[in-house]
């Protein structure tokens, strides 16, 4: 059982906080890593995506050579435990020009997905900068599972894969297009759940097979589609947490369950506890019995 915490970045103080259950912090950010605390990261300025305001607040973490790595709107940092870093942004170089949709580490290299019309980013050593990558291969959402990298390039619901030791930079190494639920809601993310490529839309979340069929284990999210639906989705290896817009649901053994967001944005003083119904989740983090939940 995990205890639920719940930040409101726009309420309480600035500052590091042990993680007491019903507390709100003021912070730009938060760093997951340390073991029993929420540490709040340094002053961050996101990039505005104009056709999509909301999605520029999802701040995205990756380890790579045993640093952190943080997407913030269109820049990347480097946090080496003294200081942060900008690595790339709008100013430094011309390679991060667009949202950071997803990062992960493949083939020991640091993959930045900007959306499905500008190309992916590598980052090959830790002082280094972001390159484009060599042909026109386009990353919104990806997942590393069990040796082979998968990717949603489009704004609807395709993916494909790359094995590794296949170069990821060449069309080539890309192939077998699957179309995962319906083509009117894309992808809000993917993760690797055990074995199987796990993969949040806002009309619920789908489940690959070893047959590579992806059935949609929440079903009646179809009937509650929101662009909020999906946003954040995670897993800590033995369950999935998939935040939507009435509330948190936690996806496990082939049964999902309510674990209680909904509970707060829905009832109580309202004006006291800072939470409107319509605020959405922007970023979950597991951490030991603790699951940290930001909302915007």
């Amino acid at each position: 059982e995990k205890v639920l915490v719940i930040n409101d970045w726009s309420k309480g103080v600035t500052g590091d906080r042990d993680p007491i259950p019903g507390t709100h912090h003021r912070s730009m950010g938060f760093i997951p890593w340390h073991k029993g605390r929420l540490r709040k990261v340094g002053q961050v300025l996101p990039y505005t995506y104009t056709n999509d305001p909301g999605v520029s607040a999802i701040y995205v973490w990756k380890r790579f050579k045993n640093e952190m790595f943080l997407g913030a709107g269109s820049d990347v940092y480097r946090l080496d435990g003294v200081s942060m870093t900008l690595v790339d942004g709008p100013g430094t170089t011309t390679t991060m020009t667009q949202l950071v949709y997803s990062m992960e580490v493949w083939d020991g290299n640091l993959i930045v997905g900007q959306g499905g019309a500008t190309k992916a980013g590598i980052l090959t050593t830790l002082t280094g900068t972001i390159a484009a990558v060599t042909d026109t291969i386009y990353i919104v959402r990806m997942a590393n599972v069990r040796g082979k990298l998968w990717r949603n390039y489009d704004t609807a619901n395709t993916i494909d894969g790359c094995d590794s030791g296949s170069n990821m930079q060449l069309a080539a190494s890309w192939g077998g297009d699957i179309k995962v639920g319906n083509s009117t809601e894309a992808i809000q993310g993917m993760v690797a759940f055990g074995e199987h490529l796990a993969v949040a839309k806002s009309d619920g979340l789908f489940i690959g097979d070893s047959a590579l069929i992806f059935p949609n284990v929440l079903e009646g999210m179809a009937n509650q589609v929101d662009p909020r639906n999906g946003f954040g989705l995670v897993s800590d290896g033995g369950a999935l947490y998939y935040a939507h817009s009435g509330g948190l649901l936690r996806y496990s053994m082939g049964m999902a369950e309510e674990i209680g967001l909904q509970q707060v944005l829905h009832s109580g003083n309202q004006s006291e506890i800072g939470y409107l119904p319509t605020e959405r989740v922007t970023a979950i983090t597991p951490q030991g019995k603790y699951l940290w939940v930001a909302t915007a």
